[in-house]
């Protein structure tokens, strides 16, 4: 069970240029180019993110994670244009 859930998610953080993203064993860097989409989900108790890249990476073409609210929050306000273009609420 935990390896079908839990393990299966991956640290992401993001930047102005690139998508930066870990199993705490690999790390890559993608660029802001080769990312489609970033797509959100609230199930109340805590929020899933799935970022789905243009061609498929190291970790595959759609990369889990758990969002925080607050850094999100954060980085949408200091980079709208970026947020428009890739976000997906």
């Amino acid at each position: 069970f935990i390896y079908l859930t839990l393990l299966r998610f991956k640290r992401v953080e993001i930047s102005t240029e690139h998508l930066f993203v870990t199993n705490y064993f690999q790390h890559r860097r993608y660029p802001l180019s080769d990312v489609a989409l970033v797509r959100t989900r609230d199930y109340g108790l805590f929020r899933l993110g799935t970022a789905e890249l243009k061609a498929a990476g190291t970790f595959g073409k759609k990369i889990r994670f758990l969002v925080s609210e607050k850094y999100l929050k954060a980085f949408s306000e200091a980079y709208p244009e970026i947020s428009r273009e890739i976000f997906v609420p």
